[in-house]
């Protein structure tokens, strides 16, 4: 009988990483995946939305052609399919990488349905035949899919999710975005850009709600700017399908009449028919798999990772919760830290963000001192043409300490790990400021911010 040290089942971030960190730590690894490597992140997530955000931030730079002294002789549009095409390639591309990393390390790949049978024994149901795996630990790793309402019935043509929105073929001409997001806020963007009429309908007080209050209401002022139409505190109440249109109505008694609704509300785990009560596996109540610190669930051998955990469902997120998982089965004690993630949200101009906003850091008690400095500050903003954002740390006025990162500009996704590293290295806010930042970059304005 083959036994296996980790069976994993789901071959996203999470499954494969803890695949490819327990292989290097000698452990017999198997993946199961009922599609092919890569999750939701590589195949209707982050990828498909960065591939697709960065072609219409081309397109709206040549827009402005003008502005960097360059004159366009020839007309130029969107051409939606051809997006499509290219970022399929790109992921197509990936995958192909995400299984050559598989195959370097000795871990196995299986497609099929997982389900387990008993603590040690999980059973593959493909269309040919189905068979059992041993294992000696067994990792769930089944991701998440975009959540739904019962009122709205997904059609994949009037009505849609995020994982339709990655994948049209024709530009809506008018489009209602349920839910203000990262998912629906970088969606929005990205069809307003290539020419889609785009409104927002956010139950909520402000968008991206999550985040500090500075970043919400400069990007409700930005996608004001940008034409797109945000409703905050309201509700969608149904929906009439008449046609080629679609007929909205919203609790507050108005109509608005547009081509699609994309549902993007956020996401519901996989944890269905994946035999988690043959063996006692804890779920709440919203599906999310119960789990400790050393993302162990209740059944000793049975561990979990990724979106199923319910904790934050942000790709590099669960890849972290699969390093964790690949430590302690190979005796590594180890235990999940979630107080430092970065989170980056892709619209115009970037998100990035990390540690504690400054509401959250005056609710817990903090004595907080803020300091600040506009994008427009910098030469390098102005040689780029994106002046457009800000950088805001949030600290502690008793020891300096930073409580959190927030910054608003082109690559700010990007620029925020310098936050992530200062908080982790428990440099403090006028330390920072007194590190010498090279000129002219747009990581000065973390270096103004902390002077200031």
């Amino acid at each position: 009988m083959k036994k296996y040290d980790l069976v994993v089942i789901g071959g996203g971030p999470a499954g494969y990483h803890a695949a490819i960190e327990s292989a290097k730590k000698n452990k017999k690894c198997i993946v199961i995946d009922e599609k092919t490597l890569g999750g939701t992140c590589l195949h209707l997530g982050c990828i498909p939305s960065k591939s697709l955000i960065s072609s219409a931030g081309l397109l709206r730079n040549l827009k402005k052609a003008k502005d960097y002294g360059i004159i366009l002789n020839k007309s130029f549009s969107p051409d939606l399919e051809l997006m499509v095409s290219k970022k399929n390639k790109i992921v197509s591309n990936l995958e192909k990488g995400i299984f050559n990393q598989l195959k370097s390390h000795g871990v196995e790949f299986v497609q099929g349905r997982g389900e387990i049978q008993e603590v040690d024994r999980v059973r593959v149901k493909n269309n040919s035949k189905n068979f059992d795996i041993y294992a000696n630990n067994i990792l769930i790793a089944t991701g998440s899919r975009p959540r739904t309402l019962s009122s709205f019935p997904i059609d994949g043509d009037k009505v849609i999710t995020s994982d339709h929105a990655v994948n049209l073929e024709k530009i809506p001409r008018r489009l209602l975005v349920v839910g203000g997001g990262y998912i629906g806020c970088e969606l929005a963007c990205f069809y307003n850009e290539i020419g889609s009429e785009v409104h927002i309908v956010e139950g909520l007080e402000s968008l991206v709600t999550n985040l500090d209050s500075d970043i919400s209401k400069f990007l409700e002022r930005e996608f004001k700017k940008q034409k797109i139409k945000v409703r905050t505190k309201e509700f969608v109440s149904g929906i009439d399908i008449k046609n080629d249109d679609v007929l909205v109505h919203f609790e507050n008694g108005e109509k608005l009449i547009v081509d699609k609704v994309l549902i993007a509300i956020g996401r519901s785990p996989n944890t269905e028919g994946i035999g988690l009560e043959n063996v006692g596996v804890k779920v709440e109540k919203n599906g999310t798999i119960l789990c400790d610190e050393t993302m162990r669930t209740n059944v000793k051998n049975i561990y979990v990772a990724g979106d199923v955990v319910g904790k934050i469902m942000l790709a590099h997120v669960a890849s972290y919760e699969g390093l964790i998982v690949s430590e302690n089965i190979s005796g590594i004690p180890a235990k999940i830290d979630y107080s430092l993630v970065p989170c980056g949200i892709f619209t115009y101009p970037e998100i990035g963000s990390v540690g504690l906003s400054e509401e959250d850091a005056i609710s817990i008690g903090k004595n907080v001192k803020i300091s600040r400095f506009d994008i427009r500050g910098l030469g390098k903003a102005h040689a780029d043409r994106t002046i457009e954002g800000f950088v805001k740390i949030v600290s502690n006025a008793e020891d300096d300490s930073i409580l959190g990162m927030h910054i608003v500009s082109s690559h700010a996704a990007d620029l925020v790990h310098e936050g992530v590293a200062a908080m982790k290295g428990g440099i403090k806010t006028g330390e920072l400021g007194s590190m010498i930042h090279s000129h002219p970059t747009l990581s000065e304005g973390i270096m103004l911010a902390a002077l200031s």
